[in-house]
């Protein structure tokens, strides 16, 4: 029985891989859900801002998803829109989702985003 006053614990179903880049990758697979969500945490965000330059995490983050070296804007939304997904850049790194189905695509285009970002 809970006391008064606290949460029940939540426990979530993980799987934990270290890949070969040093990069952490925990997945909580829900089989029944009909969408896939991804986050990726970028090390730094605004703790990490320079002095005086306030903010830098923040708009890098923001613009992250704005093209690519091999995709524009208009084209990601060309790519992921259709399946029903979308990425989102903010100060911490990225954040996307799609139909589960289609998780494939919203990987590589997240890989190709953190990989090739032009910023403009």
């Amino acid at each position: 029985m809970r006391r008064p006053g606290t949460l029940p614990e939540l426990t979530l179903p993980r799987e934990r891989f270290e890949l070969s880049s040093g990069a952490l990758l925990l997945v909580s697979p829900r089989p029944s859900a009909p969408v896939t969500a991804v986050r990726v945490h970028v090390r730094g965000g605004p703790s990490l801002d320079p002095a005086r330059h306030e903010g830098v995490a923040f708009l890098t983050g923001h613009l992250a998803d704005q093209g690519t070296d091999r995709h524009s804007e208009t084209e990601l939304a060309a790519l992921l829109e259709p399946a029903g997904g979308g990425i989102r850049g903010d100060a911490s790194g990225l954040g996307g989702t799609i139909a589960g189905g289609e998780w494939k695509l919203l990987l590589t285009t997240m890989v190709e985003l953190l990989r090739g970002a032009t910023y403009p």
